[in-house]
Order: C-alpha cells, then structure tokens, then sequence
C-alpha cells in the first residue's frame, strides 16, 4: 500500500520500473527516481498526483533525495521532507521527480552565502540555465508561514532581488534570531553532505546526479 499521500496515475501495475520512472530500496526505504527516459523531456505518459483523501493537494510530510556526487566518488543522500502544503512544495516535487520535463540532475551549487557565518545559506543552480521561471503561478502567494531560519531548512532564494522563480536554498548554520516565511522543507538526514559542497574547493564539481521521492508500502 503506498503512502495515502502518494497516488500514481499510469495503465501498468508498478514492478521494477513505471514508463521511465525507477525504482530502487535503500534501508527499507523504496524510492521513485526521476524519470530520464525518453520522455523525460517531454510530457511523461505516467503522473504523479499528490493529494488527500480528497484528492485535495497535499504536501506535507512527503519525503524527497537528492544524491550528490564529488568527481571519482559514490555519490551521499540527502533527505528531505516537505513541510505544509505550499506552491513551493509543490513545485519541488515537480522537478525531483521530472514530471514537468527538467529536474535537479546535473545541478550545482553556488557559493554558500553568509559563508562561515550564523545563517549560512546554500542554492542550487537553476533549472533552466537561466532564471528559473516559476512552474506554478501562486508560488510567492502561498509560502506565508514564518519559519525559524534553523539549520537544514529549505527556502525561497531570490534572483536579482526577485523570488517568483524556482530557486531554492538550504540553511547550513541556524540562525534562531530570524524566521524566512517562504519555508517549505527541512532536511533530515544529509545535511553534512551541504556543508562539506559548501567547504569544498572543488564545489563547481559537485553535482546532482540524481533525486527522487520516496515512496511507502
């Protein structure tokens, strides 16, 4: 039985494999890849709906990878669940699971900001090359919970002072003296991974070489 928050449309039982969506188990855990076949680009003939009982859209509680990878290493996992039912959730499941035709594979990271500092804070480079564009229209509507600004949380990021866009950022340093209101998720395992990118010498190496939800039966 999947997670009631989790519900696959498609015309073929789930095995190993959905269309171009894998699957893999990792500490009893199964998780749903990002598609990358040949319709990744496209429109995938399989989607994923995240919703409540009353087919409502939820969020909340669902649990997303991202795997990180240095030149000539295995790559670490990071975990992280959503947290509320927000566009920018929303929109974060849209790219880990390449339902919209990109995903985080093949990200960076930009230089942390506030480096060595309370409030550190690390982004992933854009989607689209370029300024990624919003891939819901209430993105910057519904994210108005205040958010203590602690260590592992997920948030907007702006992009020449502008955050309607699909940008995110980590916080690696908490700082308990400021609360982000446009705060969507928290990590919860991994988070050292972030910190070491945000160390690293070779941080333009670093990549997303994979990302995914998990899935529960």
């Amino acid at each position: 039985q999947m997670h009631q928050a989790f519900k696959l449309t498609a015309e073929s039982s789930i095995e190993h494999s959905i269309g171009d969506y894998r699957i893999s188990v990792k500490d009893g855990r199964q998780h749903l890849h990002a598609t990358q076949g040949k319709n990744a680009y496209k429109s995938p003939p399989y989607h994923l709906q995240f919703t409540d009982e009353n087919d409502a859209p939820l969020t909340d509680g669902i649990l997303t990878f991202l795997d990180i990878a240095w030149p000539d290493q295995e790559p670490r996992r990071v975990y992280m669940k959503m947290v509320g039912n927000t566009a920018r959730a929303r929109q974060h499941l849209l790219l880990v699971t390449g339902q919209c035709g990109h995903s985080y594979r093949n990200l960076q990271f930009y230089e942390p900001l506030m480096k060595n500092k309370t409030g550190e804070y690390i982004i992933i480079h854009p989607y689209d090359g370029d300024k990624a564009a919003p891939l819901l229209k209430d993105v910057t509507t519904t994210d108005v919970t205040d958010h203590t600004k602690c260590s592992g949380l997920m948030a907007d990021a702006c992009w020449d002072g502008d955050n309607n866009n699909a940008l995110f950022g980590i916080v690696l340093r908490g700082d308990p003296n400021i609360a982000l209101k446009a705060g969507f998720g928290q990590v919860t395992s991994g988070i050292e991974v972030l910190q070491d990118i945000a160390k690293s010498s070779v941080r333009d190496k670093i990549t997303v070489v994979d990302c995914g939800v998990v899935i529960f039966w």
